[in-house]
């Protein structure tokens, strides 16, 4: 009911992409009472999973043609669909991460993006000569290998935090060496 096929200007190649696969995710069962979605979803024209509207179809209505092919963003239609097939159930929404992160209890939320990974390390690094012997405060801290890894992107992520909020970050460096 949203979509008219115009199946003679399809490819014979491309028709299953265009037709049902009912032995995959097609839409919710009821699963129970832990069940975070029952039944079909609306339907989402701007669904990252649709080609560029065309000569395959026609969207009903023809004023949504326009919203098909998004390829920037999952819509929160992919969203609730994801986590409806994953059977993901949603933290409180007002639960935020904990951005104080001293590293005593790991990398709390922070995540290593860069091309050389940050390392989690209690007591001197590895490598001699180099490192700290020890962190700044506690026991724990991240570093980087520098060695060998002239010009490279060393990132470490923080965790999502309330840009309505004031934040601060407390960075202690250690260097050896001839240029520190």
């Amino acid at each position: 009911p949203h979509l008219i096929m115009n199946w003679q200007n399809i490819d014979s190649n491309w028709v299953p992409q265009y037709t049902p696969d009912f032995s995959s995710y097609i839409g919710s069962t009821d699963q129970g009472s832990d069940d975070p979605h029952a039944g079909y979803a609306p339907y989402d024209y701007e669904s990252i999973m649709h080609y560029p509207g065309g000569s395959p179809y026609d969207t009903d209505p023809a004023s949504n043609e326009n919203l098909m092919g998004n390829r920037r963003y999952l819509t929160d239609g992919d969203v609730q669909q994801i986590l409806d097939q994953y059977q993901c159930v949603r933290k409180d929404p007002n639960w935020v991460p904990d951005a104080n992160c001293n590293f005593e209890a790991g990398f709390c939320y922070w995540k290593n993006v860069g091309e050389v990974a940050w390392t989690l390390e209690s007591g001197s690094t590895p490598s001699s000569s180099t490192g700290p012997a020890g962190a700044h405060e506690g026991s724990s801290y991240v570093y980087t290998e520098a060695t060998n890894n002239l010009n490279k992107l060393f990132v470490l992520e923080s965790p999502a935090i309330a840009a309505d909020e004031t934040h601060y970050v407390n960075f202690h460096y250690h260097m050896h060496g001839s240029n520190s």
